[in-house]
């Protein structure tokens, strides 16, 4: 499984990406138009709490899968001991932009749980290439920040998530 540095610090971040092969369940495939399925983790977690879905949709449904561990979690280093304190949220939503740009993905479905869902949430609002190639969101509601700045993910996901061609027909 690949590594990539992040453009934060050069902390090397882990992910996880598993790319269909020309075997697998065939039927049906044209609705998967090369569709990519990216998944956030939850704390404590990393992406080895996705794999039991990510091979199977990989292998027999033929989904390309992509599932960052998070700086700190998993395989993903903390950071690079160059700015130890500076890590916040917009460092991890950061970090999931520049991985998503560099892998040009194409279109895309972002899934986050726990805190993987107001990360996925941020980084759609953040990032045009995201909001470009995103076609449909999944978050659970959390919040966070100050009682003043809450962020309920859930309900603004309602405003943002656009229906996912191949999910209506």
């Amino acid at each position: 499984m690949p590594y990539f540095n992040s453009p934060v610090d050069s902390a090397r971040l882990f992910y996880r990406h598993y790319e269909p092969d020309e075997s697998g369940y065939k039927a049906r495939n044209d609705l998967r138009l090369n569709m990519t399925l990216v998944f956030l983790h939850g704390w404590p977690m990393s992406s080895e709490m996705y794999s039991h879905l990510m091979v199977p949709l990989c292998e027999t449904y033929r989904f390309r899968c992509i599932a960052p561990d998070r700086r700190g979690f998993g395989k993903s280093d903390w950071n690079s001991g160059r700015r130890p304190n500076s890590i916040s949220w917009q460092t991890f939503v950061d970090d999931t932009m520049a991985l998503l740009e560099q892998l040009d993905i194409g279109s895309f479905i972002l899934a986050g749980a726990s805190m993987g869902a107001p990360e996925a949430l941020m980084v759609y609002l953040q990032s045009p290439f995201v909001k470009a190639r995103c076609k449909v969101s999944s978050v659970e509601a959390v919040r966070i920040g100050e009682p003043e700045q809450r962020l309920t993910p859930t309900r603004a996901s309602f405003s943002w998530a656009r229906p996912c061609p191949i999910l209506s027909r």
